[in-house]
């Protein structure tokens, strides 16, 4: 993803995921584990074997 610095300047990284399993992969919810950070989830849904971001 590279360095970031603090420079009070919003940043927007995107994740993306690939469904490796045969069934439907939800993806409901997503808990960063620091306060700084927020996370925005609109309950993606991914067939087997696609890509799709994540939040």
């Amino acid at each position: 993803m590279g360095t970031l610095i603090e420079d009070n300047a919003p940043v927007t990284c995107r994740f993306v995921c690939t469904d490796i399993s045969n069934r439907l992969l939800i993806i409901s919810r997503a808990m960063p584990t620091c306060s700084c950070v927020t996370t925005n989830v609109n309950d993606e849904k991914l067939l087997p074997g696609k890509n799709g971001p994540s939040p």
